[in-house]
């Protein structure tokens, strides 16, 4: 094969390869186009329903923080409603003053493939502050800011529930806007 034979081969190669890279280059961006519209792209958001707390008798004048976390069920726990925490999405404490407490229905941000929250948990305390740690004492970043030595991280009751849990509470509850747990 003669050099001049060689060359055009190279640029008929070349060509070929910078054509196939510009149109897999193109139909990755018409695909993230199209995912802008998907739920689990950037800036969309799922429905949390709002949470009812009754017969929290024994706990007034205490406090309730309920945590939207994303967590893992340890591989080896003596408690079945043990969790790890790896991130803490979003959080509210309320002062428990009567049998009754109420958290409202939000949304919760989706962030590419992890879902707005995979667990809520629900600790009683009788600190203003608690923060989370899980059972090999890591504690994961609060949003608050709050940390082990700022605030308490001793609980009176801990009460924990994966999202197929809320959403079978929901359905049992006739998938009210805000579904009711009882101690």
């Amino acid at each position: 094969m003669s050099r001049s034979s060689k060359k055009t081969n190279m640029k008929s190669l070349l060509t070929r390869v910078i054509l196939a890279t510009a149109i897999a280059f193109a139909a990755v961006i018409s695909a993230n186009e199209a995912n802008a519209q998907s739920p689990m792209s950037v800036g969309s958001s799922e429905n949390v329903p709002g949470i009812q707390l009754k017969n929290i008798t024994p706990f007034v004048g205490q406090h309730v923080t309920i945590f939207y976390v994303l967590a893992t069920k340890p591989l080896i726990s003596v408690n079945e409603r043990q969790i790890s925490v790896s991130e803490i999405r979003y959080l509210m404490t309320k002062p428990v003053s009567s049998a009754i407490v109420a958290v409202p229905p939000m949304k919760l941000q989706i962030v590419g493939f992890r879902p707005g929250f995979n667990y809520i948990a629900v600790v009683f305390h009788a600190q203003p502050n608690f923060v989370w740690m899980n059972a090999d004492g890591g504690v994961p970043a609060d949003p608050r800011g709050l940390t082990p030595q700022s605030a308490s991280t001793t609980a009176t009751h801990i009460m924990t529930f994966s999202k197929a849990q809320i959403e079978a509470i929901a359905a049992r509850q006739g998938k009210p806007e805000t579904i009711t747990i009882e101690l």
